[in-house]
């Protein structure tokens, strides 16, 4: 458990390139990383101790998806929303609640972080012990690689755009990929090319170019008949997103370290070798 003494500085850790904190004096220790709590009169995910890595954040169990939306109270904040998803045991996490520990994760390091390959920093951020196998979180994930490693390679992004694209792409809500046809991840690389070239709905040749990108990673993600899997889909995202920045960006974004999968066995939807992250295929 983190000390209560840390500042606001040190409240979350800070991932080298293979996923080790870096910014900690450490030692071995049964706890595991408990995130600070904020002093609210209401519930949030920050202030429990435990998630579960997949499925239910609460609980653990199954997740199951309605065929038309009710209105549900979220475990964490107490709020109701209509909702298309709950657990066996009818616990329900809102979009804002469950991504709420990764969000700071991912915008810290994001911007501290001095990786030159997305992939790298992708492994990095998904191997935090509070970062979710599946979710709403890998949304922002996403725009905030693309966007990191741009301006550790020189490209002209700041700090603030960086926090913009994770802004929006924490507004595309959870199951994207199959209540709104477009995968999330698709979205998050349109995000990060649009502030790279700073889009706007009344520049026609940008607002074309990012459509076109996030196009094509789409058609790359609907390759698979496959349930959601957030990491491959991300890792199919950001190889595709290094392939168009060869055309589209002064910089070109690599993608390049292995990426094998080591969560096959959690992922009850897995497709197993027909997917390119299995085992099998190193």
């Amino acid at each position: 458990m983190l000390p209560h003494h840390l500042d606001l500085n040190e409240s979350f850790f800070i991932l080298d390139e293979e996923g080790n904190v870096s910014n900690v004096a450490q030692e071995a220790t049964c706890s595991c990383f408990d995130p600070p709590r904020k002093a609210e009169g209401k519930k949030s995910s920050v202030a429990h101790s435990k998630k579960y890595k997949s499925g239910c954040l609460i609980c653990g169990a199954e997740i199951l998806y309605l065929e038309k939306n009710q209105r549900m109270r979220c475990h964490y904040c107490q709020n109701e929303y209509e909702a298309n998803s709950l657990c066996l045991n009818n616990h329900y996490v809102c979009d804002r609640c469950h991504v709420q520990d990764s969000l700071e994760l991912i915008r810290k390091t994001a911007i501290e972080a001095s990786h030159s390959d997305m992939i790298t920093l992708l492994k990095a951020i998904r191997k935090h012990p509070i970062f979710p196998m599946h979710g709403p979180d890998h949304h922002p994930l996403v725009p905030a690689i693309i966007l990191s490693v741009y301006k550790n390679l020189g490209g002209d992004v700041s700090d603030q755009d960086i926090l913009t694209g994770i802004d929006r792409g924490n507004t595309i809500p959870g199951a994207a990929c199959s209540f709104l046809g477009v995968d999330g991840a698709a979205i998050g690389v349109g995000i990060a090319f649009s502030i790279i070239v700073n889009a706007n709905p009344y520049k026609g040749k940008e607002r074309q170019l990012v459509q076109k990108v996030a196009k094509e990673v789409l058609e790359e993600i609907a390759r698979y008949e496959a349930p959601r899997c957030c990491r491959r889909e991300c890792w199919t995202a950001l190889r595709v997103a290094s392939r168009l920045s060869e055309s589209y960006l002064p910089i070109r974004l690599p993608a390049e370290e292995d990426f094998i999968c080591t969560q096959s066995h959690l992922n009850k939807e897995c497709i197993g070798r027909k997917c390119p992250l299995y085992p099998s295929h190193s």
